[in-house]
């Protein structure tokens, strides 16, 4: 039984990766291992910082969803550093305490005074010290720390705000060792969790009998290669490529509704899910799959600052002399436009910003007031909330513990916001595609087995996207004269640009 972790092959009775909630194995590092010359942090990540204090609703709902989850699986899409996002989000909600508080004690002021004087002025100079109190946090949100500290010449994962709160801390760490965990508990149908929109795929089967012809119409000797060296020569020829920004993991897949009762998987029933399985079980669903587990090489490449990342997974299954081996594509694109704005706001206070912010303060006045009161009983409605969320998961046999969409999946766009970030998803789509299917066509030549039909499928494959127009469905292609019916992705190539991308059938 062979397993293979990040790029090296391991036989399944080598050290485990460590025991639940340890730290992550070290050889878990990026393929190319160009760590010096990577930047500390991503352009993703220093705007969804910024997000967090200029939108209320992501910063709650990163606490809420991910920090505050218990039960199910989280998944931190890659590219961005979760650990920086979560301690802003923490610290944007605190600010959002204080001026919750202020509003609050503002509104029991004005109406005592209004009770007291029976004079309506009160409401009024109450609604204008509320005015002021939003006028100030969102000008202290903007142009002190969005605009000065979270500039790109100023922003530094290093200096980000420390997290109160003890368990704070510990669910942060916990969370960035998790994002890079070789268990991935999905909800829903689509197993690849965060891995974006898919963008194409393929499959097929090689006969592993079948011997290359030689002269005078004998064959040659066949010899049935491993999973192990099917993997080896595919990370071999990837490796080749001297990619810094390409990381190739694996990674085990299970449904969130089937993972309960595994003890392997699932510790504990009303906790969450593990992140991280010892290589002895990697290796063993990597050799022996069942309907419910699967393994997949997974090979990605963050660029553009994070906010493109290109995701492969492969895989090989070997069953009756035949091989199957299948690929999926998925593209995770850039952020909403609405962050990208972020970028525009000048580093010199101008009258005219000024002026726009005190008309939006004024706007949103009302309704944060009215919402304000809720800082004082939400620690106990949410105490309340997961006390009642631990009983339903106990007593639900068949809840999913999957992973559900979170505002770090809601915050990417369905749009390639630049030609050449399109572009360059195709170029890293067809170069590790090509690099694929090359090694598998030559691990199979080195065993004397016949490669005719998967040199055509080869062709057809890279040539796909040139002989089909976007949004085209193509389905049940042959190739020879003995070439077996196989599928290709519907619309592989209709993603980004206008109109929005639609997932792919792989």
């Amino acid at each position: 039984m062979e397993s293979v972790d990040a790029g090296k092959t391991t036989s399944a009775g080598a050290p485990p990766l460590g025991p639940p909630g340890g730290p992550p194995p070290s050889d878990t590092r990026p393929f190319a291992a160009g760590d010096a010359n990577q930047p500390e942090w991503t352009e993703a990540t220093r705007l969804m910082c910024a997000a967090a204090y200029l939108d209320d609703t992501f910063a709650q709902d990163v606490l809420e969803e991910i920090l505050h989850e218990h039960h199910r699986a989280v998944h931190i899409p890659t590219g961005i550093d979760i650990a920086t996002v979560a301690k802003h989000c923490l610290a944007a909600c605190r600010q959002q305490i204080v001026r919750d508080l202020l509003l609050t004690a503002d509104i029991v002021l004005s109406v005592l005074l209004l009770l007291a004087k029976q004079d309506g002025k009160w409401l009024v100079y109450g609604f204008l010290l509320a005015w002021l109190l939003v006028f100030c946090d969102k000008f202290f949100a903007t142009y002190v720390v969005v605009v000065k500290r979270l500039s790109p010449a100023n922003f530094s994962s290093q200096m980000a705000p420390p997290a109160a709160d003890p368990h704070m801390t510990r669910r942060i760490e916990e969370l960035a060792r998790d994002q890079r965990g070789n268990l991935t508990v999905y909800s829903g149908f689509l197993p690849f969790s965060g891995a974006g929109l898919q963008v194409g795929g393929w499959s097929f089967l090689i006969d592993l009998r079948r011997g290359t012809e030689e002269a005078f119409g004998e064959t040659s000797t066949v010899r049935e290669p491993t999973l192990g060296e099917l993997y080896e020569a595919t990370e071999h020829a990837l490796g080749a490529l001297d990619m810094t920004n390409m990381e190739i993991r694996d990674r085990l897949f299970v449904s969130g509704s089937d993972v309960r009762g595994d003890r392997r998987l699932m510790p504990d029933p009303l906790g969450p899910p593990l992140s991280w399985v010892d290589l002895d079980v990697l290796g063993h669903y990597m050799v022996s799959p069942t309907h419910q587990i699967r393994h997949y090489r997974c090979i990605e490449i963050v660029d553009w600052g994070g906010e493109l990342v290109v995701s492969l997974f492969l895989r090989f299954a070997i069953s009756n002399n035949r091989l199957f081996c299948e690929l999926n594509k998925f593209v995770l694109l850039p952020l909403k436009d609405e962050l990208h704005r972020l970028n525009h706001l000048g580093g010199r206070v101008r009258i005219r910003d000024l002026a726009g912010l005190v008309v939006r303060a004024g706007a949103s006045t009302p309704g944060l007031s009215l919402r304000a009161p809720q800082v004082i009983y939400k620690p106990v409605s949410r105490a309340f909330a997961e006390s009642s969320s631990a009983k339903h998961v106990q007593n639900d046999h068949f809840f999913d513990y999957g992973a559900p969409i979170t505002a770090l999946d809601r915050v990417r766009s369905v749009y390639y916001r630049r030609y050449f970030l399109r572009l360059d998803k195709e170029m890293y789509d067809k170069v590790l595609e090509r690099t694929v299917l090359d090694a598998i066509v030559e691990i199979l030549d080195q065993n004397g087995i016949d490669t005719s039909e998967i040199a055509e499928r080869r062709a057809s494959i890279m040539n796909y996207n040139l002989m089909v127009k976007d949004g085209a469905s193509v389905n049940n292609l042959a190739f020879g004269s003995k070439a077996r019916i196989f599928n290709l992705p519907g619309r592989g190539g209709g993603e980004g640009g206008a109109p929005p991308p639609t997932p792919g059938k792989g």
